[in-house]
């Protein structure tokens, strides 16, 4: 079976096997079958996870609450997606709609000699050439970039927000997947179809 809108390269074949994984540790299996991706997953595995899910302990895990877990475990894309999706109760029932707006981006902040190492080189030189001084404790920080306060050399207060590193090629490897998934949807679970998941994904593109 082809895959759908994404280059076959290793780095991309890599990443949908790993999200592939994800939504099967939290109990998705029989949805990766309907959509055709078995083949992406090791016999061992199909076996293993294609049993009756058992929810961890110490209590079940509604659907909703798995669904939201594996888009945790995806990252930056996969989140803000999800966080897109929260905005629809007219597509999806109320409790996915409770679980996604509980998404959150809480993740550590990069440690200050690495954001410092991106700031230099973007700006070709050394910090103090540009800034009187840059905040070492991060205001925010998030998936995709993290924020510090700063003060140029002229005197005026800005902020940093600083990109973390090879994020993008990240987000536009998700974004592809992304697309390949709400594709296979549309074609084989025919009662998604009226949701339009590819429309979904362009709206968030």
């Amino acid at each position: 079976m082809s895959i759908f809108r994404i280059n076959r390269t290793y780095r991309n074949i890599q990443r949908l096997q790993f999200i592939i994984n994800v939504f099967l540790k939290h109990g998705f299996g029989q949805l990766i079958e309907r959509i055709g991706l078995t083949n992406l997953i090791s016999f061992g595995k199909r076996i293993i996870t294609f049993n009756k899910y058992k929810p961890p302990e110490p209590q079940y895990l509604t659907t909703a609450e798995r669904f939201r877990k594996a888009l945790e475990e995806l990252g930056p894309c996969f989140i803000k997606f999800g966080q897109l999706l929260s905005t629809r109760p007219d597509i999806l029932p109320s409790d996915f709609i409770d679980q996604l707006k509980l998404l959150q981006e809480n993740v550590p902040p990069l440690p200050y000699v690495e954001i410092l190492k991106i700031v230099e080189k973007e700006l070709g030189c050394a910090s103090g050439e540009v800034f009187q001084w840059i905040d070492e404790k991060p205001k925010a920080s998030a998936s995709i970039a993290q924020v510090h306060c700063a003060k140029l050399k002229e005197g005026q207060e800005v902020v940093l927000k600083v990109q973390r590193p090879g994020i993008k090629k990240i987000i536009e490897t998700d974004v592809q997947i992304l697309f390949t998934l709400s594709t296979l949807l549309e074609k084989y679970v025919s009662e998604l179809r009226r949701y339009h998941p590819v429309k979904l994904v362009e709206q968030f593109y």
